[in-house]
């Protein structure tokens, strides 16, 4: 299978499995309407890079919620003819605070920073899912490498992006290696 074709398959399988069967908050179309516009979307699971707002495909509204399946690095052995590959899947949501019905039961939005618990049940989730498979689109998951998470970082600091919620998963993908292609515009 070619690295494209891995990533495709990948990032599909995410859209099916990690994201269709949730719904997060996205961020609202101007920033100061947080308190009053309050969109429920399915994620949307992105190949290598999350586009600018401006590229997004027509079918996609927002960024945010998603997940980037982004190559992390690859390594072939020649020798027994496996191809390992590591991925970090990107996790991103949106949550300002909470919305709650009032005495007169109108929807009245508190502030609060509780988002990262929506990430991380998100995160829970999409962990057990990976530790339940053996195959992924015919690509092995490596059980002998642990899955690893954590938020993301800078300067050994967590990244503090209030009301968005970033987090990772990391995993390898072992498969064999693909013969050589005669044309390699066929997988363009």
């Amino acid at each position: 299978m070619q690295l494209n074709e891995v990533v495709d398959n990948l990032t599909a399988w995410i859209q099916k499995n990690l994201c269709d069967d949730m719904e997060f908050l996205s961020p609202p179309a101007k920033s100061g309407d947080m308190e009053r516009e309050y969109n429920f979307v399915i994620p949307k699971a992105f190949a290598l890079f999350v586009p600018p707002k401006d590229q997004l495909p027509p079918e996609v509204s927002t960024q945010i919620p998603s997940i980037c399946l982004q190559l992390v690095k690859g390594s072939d052995d020649m020798v027994s003819s496996e191809r390992s590959l590591e991925f970090r899947l990107s996790f991103s949501t949106y949550r300002p605070g909470s919305f709650a019905e009032d005495e007169q039961g109108e929807l009245k939005f508190t502030r609060n920073a509780d988002g990262w618990k929506e990430l991380w049940l998100w995160i829970s989730k999409s962990i057990n899912k990976l530790q339940t498979e053996m195959y992924i689109e015919g690509l092995k998951v490596e059980k002998s490498t642990p899955i690893k998470y954590g938020h993301f970082q800078i300067d050994d600091n967590l990244v503090d992006a209030y009301p968005m919620w970033y987090a990772w998963i990391e995993l390898t993908i072992t498969c064999g290696i693909s013969p050589k292609a005669n044309n390699y515009n066929d997988y363009l």
